[in-house]
């Protein structure tokens, strides 16, 4: 398997600067003034671009690995004013939603729940103008403003993964669309355990924004075949996905026996801040789990199931304007369900 680590030095050459959706986000394209770039970090990019990319060279990445170093060596004096508000911010967080006790996989999902869930994707840069904020692909706009478009969380991921010396990437390729050009996109793949998982930060924050809305793990620690239903890069200069053991199911996925065990999970995810639960029935007799949904599909809980309503309404009986989607998907050979519970006011 090639391992982060080996890629993590690379030089990054080609950038570009924009984001896709899916089918609970809207459309993202992303615009900018492009500018050459050659960049080379100790822990942070490498390019992933298709073979058929333009002429333009697109926006310059934000180089974190200075503030991430100054935090590594307690060392800030290298730092400017800017760098500095990013800093302390970030320190700030981490404080906020880490303990000593914490995994890699512990930490690496508290920094993405906490970007999910605090962060607003830059709306303007949806409008027909394509207009976004002065610092909405770094991490000044992600932590500071509080808005920023896809180059804003990744490279806010980035560099709180440094920070945190979780070996770390950011890949930079495109958005896969059915009924429209592909669009630029970037996203990040970590490595925890000697095994590789990609993270799309941007995807699992929907769009609109709504507050208190729980966070979706659609693209955390995913594989490379889910990736590639909507993503497009250059897959050579990425290392491969051969294990799901710290992916988001693995870590959540439960089986039940009845509709109260479902309605527990909903209950449960709701109380971690997260939206989707994960389940497949103890007995399968009368569960329809031959074929999973495409990326992002969902269906009715009673083409899974007729019984599947019981555990809705259950649900939405305690958590009152509710709406539950359900989506099948293929796991370690097999079908399961994933269930997501948001808010429908």
């Amino acid at each position: 398997m090639k391992r982060i680590s080996v890629l993590a030095a690379a030089a990054c050459a080609a950038l570009l600067a924009s984001c896709g959706s899916t089918a609970v986000q809207e459309s993202r394209a992303e615009t900018s003034t492009p500018q050459t770039t050659t960049q080379q970090t100790a822990t942070t990019t490498v390019t992933a671009v298709t073979e058929d990319e333009t002429q333009t060279e697109p926006e310059e990445l934000y180089d974190t690995s200075a503030i991430s170093a100054a935090y590594l060596s307690g060392d800030t004096s290298g730092l400017d004013e800017f760098q500095m508000e990013i800093y302390e911010r970030a320190v700030q967080v981490m404080e906020e939603v880490l303990t000593e006790d914490m995994t890699d996989y512990e930490k690496e999902l508290a920094i993405h729940d906490y970007i999910v869930a605090n962060i607003t994707y830059d709306v303007d840069n949806l409008s027909v103008f394509e207009t976004h904020g002065e610092h909405a692909s770094d991490p000044y706009g992600a932590l500071v403003e509080g808005r920023c478009i896809c180059l804003g969380y990744t490279t806010t991921f980035q560099m709180f993964m440094d920070m945190l010396e979780i070996p770390c990437i950011t890949i930079r390729g495109e958005s896969i669309h059915e009924d429209e050009d592909n669009a630029d996109h970037a996203w990040n793949m970590v490595e925890l355990n000697g095994h590789s998982y990609y993270v799309d930060v941007t995807w699992d924050d929907p769009v609109p924004d709504e507050e208190g809305r729980p966070v979706k793990h659609s693209y955390f620690n995913v594989g490379e075949e889910l990736m590639k239903a909507k993503h497009l890069w250059d897959e050579q200069l990425t290392p491969e996905t051969d294990s799901v053991e710290e992916s988001f199911i693995a870590h959540n996925l439960r089986t039940v026996s009845d509709e109260s065990e479902i309605a527990d999970l909903a209950d449960e995810a709701l109380e971690k801040g997260h939206g989707d639960f994960y389940f497949e029935p103890e007995d399968k007799e009368g569960w329809a789990l031959e074929k999973a949904e495409p990326v992002d599909g969902y269906v009715s809980a009673y083409v899974i199931n007729p019984s599947l309503q019981n555990a809705v309404d259950k649900i939405t009986r305690k958590h009152k304007n509710a709406k539950i989607l359900f989506h099948r998907t293929e796991f370690e050979g097999r079908i399961i369900v994933m269930g997501y519970i948001y808010s429908n006011s």
